[in-house]
């Protein structure tokens, strides 16, 4: 199938280091086309026109383009994972240990891990990640009563 610029996502981000302040835009179905600028239209028309060109070299080469990632209202929010009885147990006792849903645990979990690219699969087990990450966990998980505050695990 033909694909054009149209039908690629862009992701539009402004970075600031010390007085600094610049645009960078991509479209992370590829990996290596982005734009730069001291404005978002800059960034924007920059990474377009690295897109095209990339797209005639795809194109010239006889090289397929990448499938365009879903939009996010193509997400229905859920989705079914096997996991082992041992990190089923661990989850759902975690889950227990914080007063929230094994649901709630599981949905938070995966949104630290994916906020702080810290999970990156290895030999390291996920269960071994969950005991090691345990009071992190809990301190995202906890919410206090009013004028609680959180003292560790107990």
């Amino acid at each position: 199938m033909k694909y054009g610029i149209d039908d690629y996502k862009m992701e539009i981000s402004c970075v600031v280091e010390g007085d600094d302040k610049f645009w960078i835009a991509r479209f992370p179905d590829f990996n290596s086309c982005f734009g730069q600028g001291c404005t978002k239209i800059e960034a924007i028309e920059e990474c377009e026109e690295n897109l095209k060109a990339l797209i005639a070299f795809f194109e010239e080469n006889n090289r397929p383009l990448p499938t365009p990632s879903k939009d996010e209202d193509e997400y229905s929010g859920k989705f079914t994972v096997r996991i082992s009885k041992q990190l089923h147990r661990r989850c759902a006792i975690c889950a227990q240990e914080n007063n929230v849903s094994l649901n709630h645990f599981v949905s938070e979990a995966l949104a630290f891990y994916c906020a702080n690219q810290q999970f990156k699969p290895s030999k390291t087990t996920i269960i071994e990640i969950i005991d090691s990450k345990r009071e992190a966990f809990q301190r995202i998980l906890y919410k206090p009563t009013r004028g609680e505050k959180y003292h560790g695990a107990n």
